[in-house]
């Protein structure tokens, strides 16, 4: 309790000194006000799947100026209160998603390094599916997966180079791991996809141990992100 009231009266502070500017408009007040908040356009009708995943369930398009905006700002800066006031669109369309057996399902985030992790303060992508777990009234585990080595942002690569960067650089828990059947669908969820290899990566360790259904969540998709 005394650490809410903190963390409370710290956000305030932070507030009153940075004022919430809309990332659309720049109208000040939220990071999205309500006028900006209704253009952002859902992208549930292209799901698609790969070699690992049934389906990857792209939320919204990256090519969309005002979310490569948000993801930019989720990401870097204020991971916390940007996903909070997308609530409301995650709340709308992520019960449409075609998921049917939630009672023998598993959302868990694409980790961070702990070196990254403790540079930025938070993984935007694990604020994410603690959110999507809220909503979606299925468990999240924050511990599944593990990132054994510090790699480049995939944002500054391309091609080739991103698939090299994020080789084996992912490992199962194995203590985490040891509780959860192996009938389990595990949602994978992450921020952005483009080449999808860091998903993908993460696949590959889940299937070592014997996970295989494997499914996915992004904010967006798109390429070049």
């Amino acid at each position: 309790m005394f650490f809410k009231k903190i963390n409370f009266f710290y956000e305030q502070i932070l507030d009153f000194l940075f004022p919430q500017v809309c990332l659309g408009c720049q109208k000040e007040g939220k990071f999205i006000c309500r006028q900006c908040f209704c253009q952002i356009k859902p992208n549930l009708e292209n799901s698609f799947s790969n070699h690992y995943f049934t389906n990857i369930f792209p939320l919204t398009n990256w090519e969309d100026k005002l979310i490569q905006k948000i993801i930019k700002a989720i990401k870097f800066r204020f991971a916390k209160n940007i996903s909070n006031q997308l609530k409301p669109f995650f709340k709308k369309y992520l019960p449409t998603l075609n998921i049917m057996e939630k009672e023998n399902c598993l959302l868990t985030a694409v980790p961070l390094h702990k070196l990254r992790q403790n540079e930025r303060g938070f993984n935007q992508s694990e604020i994410l599916a603690q959110i999507f777990s809220d909503i979606l009234k299925i468990p999240y585990s924050n511990d599944l997966l593990l990132r054994n080595r510090y790699t480049k942002p995939q944002s500054t690569l391309q091609g080739k180079e991103r698939l090299l960067n994020v080789k084996d650089a992912f490992e199962v828990n194995q203590k985490a791991a040891a509780l959860i059947s192996k009938k389990t669908t595990i949602f994978l969820v992450d921020d952005v996809c483009s080449t999808e290899a860091t998903l993908n990566e993460c696949a590959k360790a889940l299937q070592k141990i014997g996970f295989f259904n494997l499914q996915a969540i992004v904010l967006a998709s798109g390429v070049n992100c």
